[in-house]
């Protein structure tokens, strides 16, 4: 029976860095008998860009044309899909030697950086403090339902802290997961950090872009920024006292009842208040959040409007775009959103945005 190892992240774990990893040694993997299929991404993932990684391919299909003995699969993704799930992993867990593996991480760590991505890439302009009052957290929910589903269905769970783990990522995963110890001695690295965080400046300045024009501007800022300027430093700030203890009281239950099932040396944290709270990290001024909204409305009404000839133009080539390569859909949707401001009503814009975003997010929850 071949082995299937799924790595499932969760997000802000580094995937984006291991699946560069996994790319740029595949051939060497392969030799050792690890098969890791390719993706529409692969070329993003080899130049250590971010990657959505390969779990995509998983769910359109359970068997793969391969004599290697081992399988393996990563995408963040199917931490949420997967789990719920239950039949198709039953499914896999009969077809495979299956093990699912995943890199929690101490709470306040994944949450603020959760935060960053959610400026980042995800078109939010609350602070920080505001979105942890206001963000509902299930990640250790969902790591509670994967212990569930591992007692109940016959496959190996690899639960491991990322915190504990990140300075060498690489080198854990290859020895502890693939057993391949003789590899993660010689691994081929990316040479830029893979979806590096925002410093503090970086965050303001998408927060702004994000109030005038959504999630579309992190492809000319953040992710601009990240794949070209990969050594910035990211940016730690302070919480609020009252909200270091609303997490605490919050998740309090489900780490001890995670950590039930953990080596000692892999227990997940909160994260030390002195840390956290009593100011070992600068605290700056953040813009407000209605100063933001105001600020992107703004800078959204002193861009010139498009005129009608160029809202053709973009609507034709978004057309021409996706009907020539699907997979383009991201750069698709995001020339449409342009025409579909400047042309709110027109039907086919319209309803070209509704369908290729709900595409989008069917294909990331």
């Amino acid at each position: 029976m071949k082995k299937l190892i799924v790595h499932v992240g969760h997000g802000k774990t580094g995937s984006s860095f291991l699946q560069s990893v996994f790319t740029l040694n595949s051939d060497r993997m392969a030799q050792l008998g690890i098969f890791y299929p390719g993706h529409d991404l692969h070329s993003q993932a080899r130049r250590g860009f971010i990657s959505a990684g390969n779990g995509a391919m998983l769910l359109e299909k359970d068997r793969f044309d391969t004599a290697l003995p081992t399988i393996l699969f990563s995408s963040e993704l199917l931490y949420r899909e997967l789990v719920q799930k239950q039949e198709y992993v039953a499914k896999l867990s009969k077809l495979y030697d299956l093990e699912i593996i995943i890199y929690l991480r101490d709470v306040i760590d994944h949450r603020v950086s959760q935060w960053g991505q959610y400026v980042k890439r995800g078109g939010g302009y609350k602070d920080l403090n505001t979105y942890l009052l206001t963000e509902e957290y299930d990640v250790l929910d969902l790591a509670l339902k994967w212990i569930e589903l591992s007692n109940e269905i016959d496959f190996t769970l690899t639960l491991k802290n990322y915190t504990k783990c990140r300075n060498n990522l690489a080198q854990d995963f290859f020895n502890d997961a693939l057993k391949a110890p003789s590899l993660a001695e010689n691994l081929i690295l990316p040479g830029n950090i893979v979806n590096r965080s925002l410093s503090h400046c970086e965050l303001e300045i998408q927060r702004v872009f994000n109030a005038a024009f959504g999630n579309s501007s992190s492809r000319y800022v953040s992710d601009f920024l990240c794949n070209n300027f990969p050594d910035v430093k990211a940016w730690t700030p302070t919480l609020n006292e009252h909200i270091y203890e609303k997490i605490f009281a919050e998740n309090t239950a489900s780490l001890d009842a995670i950590n039930s099932v953990l080596d000692d040396t892999m227990h997940i944290e909160i994260g030390r208040k002195e840390k956290w709270v009593n100011g070992e990290t600068e605290e700056q001024i953040t813009l407000d959040n209605d100063l933001c909204k105001e600020l992107g409305k703004s800078i959204l009404q002193g861009v010139a409007p498009l005129g009608q000839s160029s809202v053709d133009i973009l609507r034709d080539v978004a057309l021409r775009l996706y009907n020539n390569d699907p997979r383009a859909i991201e750069d698709a949707l995001a020339l449409m959103k342009i025409a579909h401001k400047h042309r709110p009503n027109e039907p086919v814009i319209k309803a070209k945005v509704e369908q290729w975003s709900a595409l989008l997010n069917s294909s990331r929850s």
